[in-house]
């Protein structure tokens, strides 16, 4: 089933929601609806410098109501976000404990403000 432009705007408008929710307004989060993707949706993170493009595919295959599902894409995307420094970091060969730390605290109070 291909999705329409009224269901891109739903998940961008989800994904928007979840990040003002995870304080990621810091980020320079692009969309692409139109990029040939072999899952539902996924998120390309630059490095560890806040800036991310989240894809979705047009052709999704629904198990479930379509507006639940983008829901949980759209979280899951912006989820990638909110760890991707975290990760970015944990990925670099050569990282110090004060740079780790620094990112886990910064991640840690998010989530205490958010759950």
């Amino acid at each position: 089933m291909k999705l329409t432009k009224a269901d891109y705007e739903f998940f961008k408008e989800e994904c928007e929601f979840w990040i003002n929710e995870f304080q990621l307004n810091d980020w320079a989060i692009y969309y692409e609806w139109n990029k040939i993707i072999e899952i539902d949706s996924q998120t390309y993170i630059k490095g560890g410098c806040g800036i991310a493009t989240i894809s979705l595919n047009k052709n999704i295959d629904f198990y479930k109501p379509k507006n639940d599902y983008l829901k949980v894409l759209a979280k899951h995307e912006v989820v990638h976000c909110l760890i991707g420094k975290y990760t970015y970091l944990a990925r670099l060969r050569f990282v110090n404990d004060d740079e780790l730390n620094s990112e886990e605290e910064h991640l840690v109070n998010k989530l205490v403000k958010i759950i």
